[in-house]
């Protein structure tokens, strides 16, 4: 666990010094007087709309890279090993064939789009090499996961495309680039970093790129598929969830209230980063685990993922929630976004029930009941599509935020109960509750010692309050068994 978590750390860290750029993007972006609204707007609609295309055009193949890494690597040498080149490949086709069907919609698709949202129709076919570059580097990020170079990838991926992004925006604000070449850009950041984790894992790693099948490919290609077919078609609907409620905003109120909208959902991802850390590796982890059939294993990776991503998000969520104001005043953000504040309570909310429920996605992918984790995914768009449409056309973006927390809220319940009857397993300990009163504990003195302060000294002395008042309890009672190893660690390094 010690390996485990110094890796955690790293990547953690790293993910934070991409949220820091990120935030410094974000910032550039919704600046008076330097992008509006609807160009910001266009740049997450262009995004959301890029994962859905990714989604689709991976055709279920990240699965078996999780599934049946051990076996390519246990069985073969590295120059006999096709696991990457055939996943490749079988994206590429899936790539191609969402293409032909990107053409064949491209009618429906400016009907829909050109009288709210003019820009977008505008780079509609860019939404596909970008698209197509993100299936490439994901695929490869899976199989690095696999070689345990998650700290890697997440510098790729959480910092370095966010400096390009820096870059363009700098560019474009010196009147070096227009706003077109700008976007153009921002179309292929993901073929640079597939290009340096491409050359990473074949120059350093020496992964081979067998153009053969193996002989474990022609074992287990009837599970493949099956567990493919399956997973492909999870991928579909999952890959609707988080990108219905701005694509729908976009058609209905604009661009701008898709900027507003997904401003905030940008600051309740920040929450996210944990998780994205821990889940990267644990699947690794989980799928031997699961291969020696060590419950007992499963269970600490569950409990500890929970409470640990749970303390991350809840620290976050009321760091954010109680500067939200603040910020964008001290920062002279357009004031058109403080119209998000309700959206990012729910979507806090969101990523802290997500969190607090542990790695059980990851859990169910890398076991044998991977087929549930395809009827949960059913189940979530069956909840985020028509709670989203109706929603939406009620509440606006709030509706949105509301229909998110709904379907997650059912979606991890499910999940809970399944892994509970299954193998006993649940995400939760007695420190959950005393995490949660702590945090609310803490909320109440910081508002109340620091509601009337305002501008850049209301934000250091909000922060540092409730940093205070969260972080000593939890470190004092134990709430999970990685902090004091962590403080140890620190105190000892910078006793050097």
């Amino acid at each position: 666990m010690a390996e485990v978590r110094k890796k955690t750390i790293l990547a953690t860290l790293l993910i934070y010094i991409g949220f820091a750029i990120g935030a410094l993007n974000t910032w550039l972006f919704t600046h008076r007087g330097f992008f509006d609204v609807d160009q910001y707007g266009l740049t997450r609609v262009f995004n959301e709309m890029t994962l859905f295309i990714f989604s689709v055009s991976t055709m279920g193949i990240n699965i078996v890279i999780y599934k049946f890494f051990p076996f390519y690597n246990r069985n073969l040498p590295e120059k006999e090993n096709d696991l990457l080149s055939g996943s490749l490949a079988w994206g590429t086709i899936g790539f191609l064939i969402v293409l032909f069907c990107g053409w064949l919609g491209h009618d429906l698709f400016i009907r829909k789009f050109a009288t709210k949202s003019t820009m977008l129709v505008e780079y509609y076919y860019w939404l596909f090499p970008c698209a197509y570059f993100l299936l490439l580097y994901t695929l490869a990020e899976s199989y690095a996961w696999q070689l345990h170079k998650a700290p890697f990838t997440n510098f790729l991926k959480e910092v370095l495309f966010r400096l390009i992004t820096t870059v363009l925006i700098i560019l474009y604000l010196k009147h070096v680039i227009t706003f077109h070449e700008f976007m153009i850009g921002f179309a292929l950041q993901y073929g640079i970093i597939f290009a340096a984790l491409l050359y990473y894992l074949i120059i350093k790693q020496r992964v081979g790129l067998a153009l053969r099948f193996s002989r474990v490919t022609k074992k287990f290609y009837r599970k493949m598929l099956t567990m493919i077919g399956y997973v492909f078609i999870g991928n579909v609907i999952h890959a609707v969830g988080p990108v219905i409620g701005g694509i729908v905003i976009s058609s209905n109120n604009g661009l701008g209230a898709a900027g507003v909208y997904t401003f905030a959902t940008y600051f309740g991802s920040i929450l996210q980063a944990p998780q994205r850390s821990i889940s990267a590796l644990s699947v690794p982890i989980l799928s031997n685990a699961w291969k020696d059939k060590d419950i007992n294993g499963i269970r600490k990776v569950y409990q500890r993922s929970s409470i640990n991503m749970l303390i991350a998000a809840i620290f976050l969520f009321f760091i954010i929630w109680l500067n939200y104001n603040n910020a964008i005043n001290a920062f002279h953000i357009n004031e058109s976004y403080l119209d998000g504040k309700p959206v990012f309570l729910l979507i806090g909310l969101y990523w802290i029930i997500d969190m607090g429920t542990g790695v059980n996605a990851q859990i169910m992918t890398t076991s044998n009941h991977w087929r549930f984790e395809f009827s949960t995914s059913v189940l979530f768009v069956l909840l985020m599509i028509p709670t989203n449409y109706f929603l939406i056309k009620k509440m606006g973006i709030t509706g949105a935020a509301c229909a998110q927390l709904i379907s997650i809220l059912i979606y991890n319940i499910v999940r809970i109960i399944f892994l509970w009857k299954k193998y006993n397993l649940l995400p939760f300990t007695v420190n959950t509750l005393k995490l949660i009163a702590i945090s609310l504990c803490a909320y109440g003195v910081t508002y109340l010692i620091s509601s009337n302060i305002t501008g850049f000294t209301g934000m250091f002395i909000t922060t540092i309050v409730f940093s205070v008042m969260f972080l000593v309890p939890v470190f004092l009672l134990d709430i999970t068994p990685d902090i004091k190893p962590v403080v140890a660690t620190i105190k000892k390094r910078l006793s050097r």
